[in-house]
């Protein structure tokens, strides 16, 4: 736990943030400084690739002014020119997104999710920043987007690549303090618990000359109830436990996180061809979960009734992160070289007990250290109708674990994964690009006396067609390889109860995957997409039977030992996305899709489908400053393993209004979600192994019934062109690789 010295601390570490966020204010009002619009073409899209009628051909001005919306192709990318039509209505950079298509931010919540995925890294002047920090920014610091739907590099395994560029001329401050309460009335999160939910934010940037100093922080406070029952048989030890249902608004778990991150940047730009980042975060955190039911036992036809208390917590979390990245260019190759290392320590706590006299209690110290970083080179070449790029990265993973009191190692592993590849893109017209990604990647282990080295190929391949602005086309295949996760590699076991063994496996192998996707885009509004994957090599826990001799009565004692082990999985989805301004104050994004995922190992396996939809109607009053939305979502998740299957679909109807004051510095806004649902919410779980057998059941949607999300959001920001800008050719570069 964070004792009160802590918090004191972190309150002064606020402070401090809070200081260095103001004071630019007064130097800024005092001294400016010109930039060179002369810049370097994007190591995600060149610059070039604008074209020059997007650009107000005057050639003095003090802002390069666009006449109207510019999207221009190259490869897998798509450049969005910053219009003032685009900029209408925004007031944040992730509103900005709203006009991409296959984009959705939901100015609420600001969730971000591209075709229904949030799997998005978010970059300013291709330097990675915090996200919500990039959502949160002024609309007039940029004038371009850069939109890469699987990218490459050291941003492979997301789906989207957004890259905001900054005006080349642009200084300025700017500053956003947000504060969120989510209030659950009526005891949905357990009585006493109404209040859900608390998260303050602060951050400030100050942009000026060849500087750019960035500091925020936030503290996120939250508490969570929930009631999921399970029925657990264990038929060859004669022994079953069904969990007794209580009072709904009486959660039998409830989560609590308190965390807290402060994270300071300095940007610092040489001359147009280099620029060297610097970050550092620091992040204290806890977690405290426990768990209390009533359980009906049935023990060899005997049967009682057992009460169960458990505590699982993560104390004293510390986690700091340093990273250095540089840009460059040399001649035409654009250059990449970025390091970063992130230290965390821990205390895992777990302990358990219930009415029979049965105990099981183990205290962790716990140390994690990560690696990651490596190099990018590109170029464009023939007139940017080919392009090679090279990367290589590195990421080391260094676990430890002993034991709190004795200090007695429990468990280390070390990982080494390095990614070599290369990239071609060939854009033989404006209307087609071919991209192909190929490489390999070698996954080294080490746990314990075992090591284990594989060396997988990577092999990606995009092609985009766009014969007309009426239609486009994208299909893409990927192979890819990543590690199992530390706590499938340990190489001990223990028992997490009476009759449940738990262990890792040193021996399993890497976890490739393969995709395929494909999307039809129709008047820019509509997309139809569908994604495929598979894995023979999927990593999952599988149960067996299991027996010993006891040494106290010496007889046989049955239990279920499970082991992670390599197993075959797919997963099918299908769906549409559109979005359309209906008129001058109304909006429309819908997306939705249905999914199957299928999982086997030997004789087991598993199927199961879900639907997931997003519907968000907005209607915008310019001259009251006013939004008002409603949206309609259904959450659908399906999970299979070769021997469990769960499923669970939920929707919720949230009528949410904002209104701008003090020129559109201060936002107030309230959501209310209606206790109206069309689903029935039912999780339902099953799992079936030799000598484990359970079923689950619950229904939690009721909770967000009549939650309130209040949000008060004051951002000041001063921007201006320091300088004239003379354009040298009716070319000119529009945003850069910084």
């Amino acid at each position: 736990m964070i004792s009160k010295t802590h918090v004191n601390q972190y309150h002064q570490i606020f402070s401090v943030v809070l200081f260095l966020s103001i004071m630019p204010i007064v130097c800024m009002a005092k001294q400016a400084s010109p930039l060179s619009v002369n810049s370097m073409e994007s190591n995600v899209l060149s610059a070039d690739s604008v074209a020059s009628d997007s650009i107000s051909k005057t050639r003095d001005l003090k802002e390069l002014v666009v006449e109207a919306s510019n999207i221009t192709r190259r490869g897998n990318a798509e450049s969005y020119v910053i219009t003032k039509d685009m900029r209408r209505g925004s007031r944040t950079a992730g509103e900005l997104l709203r006009k991409i298509n296959g984009m959705h931010y939901q100015p609420f919540s600001e969730a971000l999710t591209y075709l229904g995925s949030s799997n998005v890294v978010l970059l300013v002047d291709s330097l990675q920043k915090d996200a919500s920090y990039i959502k949160r920014q002024s609309p007039d610091r940029f004038d371009r987007i850069d939109v890469v739907p699987q990218p490459g590099g050291k941003y492979t395994g997301f789906d989207v690549l957004i890259n905001f560029h900054s005006k080349p001329n642009y200084t300025g401050f700017e500053t956003n303090v947000r504060e969120s309460i989510d209030i659950m009335p009526d005891g949905n999160n357990g009585k006493g618990n109404d209040f859900a939910k608390n998260f303050t934010y602060l951050d400030g940037t100050y942009m000026f000359n060849k500087l750019t100093v960035t500091a925020l922080a936030n503290w996120q406070w939250s508490k969570s109830g929930s009631n999921e029952y399970r029925s657990t048989d264990y038929p060859m030890s004669d022994y079953s436990e069904i969990q007794l249902e209580r009072d709904r608004k009486d959660p039998q778990n409830l989560n609590r996180l308190n965390n807290m991150k402060v994270n300071l940047a300095a940007d610092y730009k040489f001359n147009p061809n280099h620029k060297l980042s610097f970050q550092w975060q620091i992040n204290p955190w806890t977690r405290k979960n426990t768990y209390d039911y009533l359980m009906r036992v049935l023990d060899h036809g005997n049967e009682e009734h057992v009460g169960l208390h458990a505590q699982s917590e993560s104390r004293n979390n510390l986690s700091n992160t340093f990273g250095l990245n540089y840009l460059g260019r040399f001649g035409q190759w654009n250059l990449d070289l970025s390091a970063n290392y992130a230290f965390n320590g821990w205390r895992s706590y777990y302990d358990l007990d219930r009415t029979d006299d049965y105990h099981l209690l183990y205290d962790r110290k716990d140390k994690t250290g990560y690696f990651w970083g490596g190099v990018d080179v590109n170029r464009w070449f023939g007139e940017y109708k080919w392009y090679l790029g090279f990367s290589n990265y590195v990421y080391v993973t260094d676990f430890n674990e002993k034991d709190y009191y004795t200090g007695d190692p429990v468990s280390e592993n070390t990982i080494v994964n390095d990614n070599l590849y290369a990239s071609v893109q060939y854009v033989p017209s404006r209307q087609l690009f071919f991209t192909f990604n190929g490489g390999i990647s070698a996954y080294s282990n080490k746990t314990g006396d075992i090591h284990v080295t594989k060396v997988m190929p990577r092999l990606q391949g995009i092609i985009n067609w766009v014969p007309t602005q009426k239609f486009a086309l994208r299909a893409s295949y990927l192979m890819q390889t990543g590690a199992p996760s530390l706590s499938q590699l340990m190489d001990y076991g223990q028992f997490v109860n009476m009759y449940k063994y738990q262990e890792g496996n040193p021996d399993l192998k890497p976890i490739t995957t393969q995709w395929a996707s494909l999307r039809l885009t129709f008047w820019r509004k509509l997309m139809l997409y569908a994604d495929y994957q598979f894995s023979n090599t999927g990593v999952f826990n599988i149960y067996s039977a299991a027996s010993m001799t006891t040494e106290d009565s010496g007889k046989m004692f049955y239990y279920a030992a499970g082991k992670y082990q390599n197993g075959k999985s797919n997963a099918l989805s299908i769906g549409l996305n559109f979005q359309q301004d209906l008129s001058r104050y109304f909006s429309l994004y819908l997306d939705g899709k249905i999914t199957h995922n299928y999982a086997s190992y030997e004789n087991y396996s598993n199927k199961v489908w879900t639907p997931s939809a997003s519907l968000f109607l907005s209607y915008n009053l310019e001259k009251q400053d006013v939004n008002v939305a409603l949206s309609y979502s259904v959450d659908g998740s399906g999970y299979v393993t070769p021997q469990t299957y769960q499923r669970v679909v939920t929707d919720d109807i949230m009528l949410g209004v904002q209104k701008n004051l003090l020129n559109k510095k201060l936002t107030l806004a309230l959501s209310y979600f209606l206790p109206v649902h069309i689903t029935k919410g039912d999780w339902k779980y099953r799992m079936h192994s030799p000598n484990m057998i359970q079923t689950g059941w619950g229904n939690e949607q009721f909770r967000k019934n009549n939650m309130l999300e209040f949000t008060a959001v004051f951002r000041f920001s001063t921007g201006k062109q320091v300088r004239k800008v003379t354009l040298q050719t009716e070319n000119a570069n529009v945003g850069s690789q910084f």
